[in-house]
């Protein structure tokens, strides 16, 4: 399987997500900063 990323400014998105308050970073979050859907990062994180 090969798997396509649109590359991200990690920091900035953590840096985000910390402003938002101390909490976790769920799928939804990484599927926004992406661009991508839910389902993708989850198919990404578990095959």
């Amino acid at each position: 399987m090969i798997v396509f990323i649109k590359p991200i400014k990690i920091y900035r998105f953590l840096e985000r997500s910390y402003q938002m308050g101390e909490r976790r970073v769920t799928m939804a979050d990484v599927a926004s900063a992406a661009g991508v859907g839910i389902a993708t990062v989850d198919r990404v994180l578990n095959g």
